[in-house]
């Protein structure tokens, strides 16, 4: 299982993660939330959990648990693991017969501050989530099973999804945005897992007076952008230098902007 730290929390009490395989066992779905842990608080978490109880609802299923009781289990598992900067689950386990809450440090390779200067590397891979909206494992695990090997053969950081008429939806963990004649394109809301990041990043646009659209992004159109840039919970924001053979503007004004008033945004939130 990937789990980090040394204690978890499931159904009623904490335990060592050594034993977390045994004690969950294999449950037949489950509903979750990845956030990023900042100053020892779980960042936006009010975002995520709104997100979270959409996800349930959408397969009729209730959680049964108050907003704040998780958020409480939250900064325990926090506290319990002494962590100051990490990425966390919470989770809802579906068994035969009943539910159970998960919440765990999950492993996370954040950018280096190399990759903010000069932007990564993207490929592309089809494959399309059946129904984007919701966060459960058994889909996004066969995906990511698909195209962990792609992103290692091609060196790439992120590896962006096409559907079946070769638009670029998202990335794999991540949402993208598109930069031309300064204004963000981002293909549309309703073909993609919509991110915290990408929610907040959406505020901001509206708040700077920045142009902002959505519409499908084909393949063959990459040459016709100046900038381009990803959005998700470990990379926050994120310049792209080159999907395939097409490279970008790192240090475009707009992504510059955008990450520096991102900042203010966590800092202002963990204060």
């Amino acid at each position: 299982m990937d789990i980090t730290g040394n204690w978890f929390y499931f159904k009623d009490d904490f335990y060592p993660t050594e034993n977390a395989s045994e004690l969950i066992g294999t449950p037949k779905n489950s509903f979750y939330e990845v956030l990023r842990v900042v100053k020892r608080r779980p960042l936006f978490f009010e975002d995520h959990f709104e997100r979270f109880e959409a996800s349930c609802k959408s397969m009729n299923l209730h959680s049964g648990i108050p907003q704040e009781e998780i958020h409480q289990l939250c900064l325990q598992t926090i506290q319990q693991n002494n962590v100051e900067t990490a990425n966390l689950k919470f989770e809802l386990l579906v068994f035969s017969n009943s539910l159970a809450l998960s919440i765990c440090l999950m492993p996370h390779y954040y950018p280096k501050e190399e990759d903010y200067k000069k932007g990564v590397k993207l490929t592309c891979y089809k494959a399309e989530r059946p129904d984007p909206h919701v966060k459960q494992s058994v889909i996004n695990n066969k995906i990511k099973e698909e195209i962990s090997d792609l992103k290692q053969k091609a060196g790439a950081y992120e590896v962006l999804l096409l559907n079946h008429d070769d638009e670029i939806t998202e990335g794999s963990r991540s949402n993208i945005f598109f930069i031309q004649n300064n204004r963000i394109v981002s293909p549309p809301s309703g073909v993609i897992l919509e991110g915290i990041t990408r929610k907040k990043v959406l505020s901001l646009t509206e708040k700077l007076g920045i142009g902002y659209m959505e519409r499908p992004v084909k393949l063959v159109e990459l040459t016709g952008y100046e900038a381009v840039f990803l959005t998700g919970t470990s990379p926050k924001i994120l310049p792209v230098a080159q999907i395939h053979e097409t490279e970008y503007l790192v240090n475009h004004p707009i992504i510059i902007r955008l990450i520096a008033e991102y900042e203010k945004l966590i800092n202002e939130y963990c204060a």
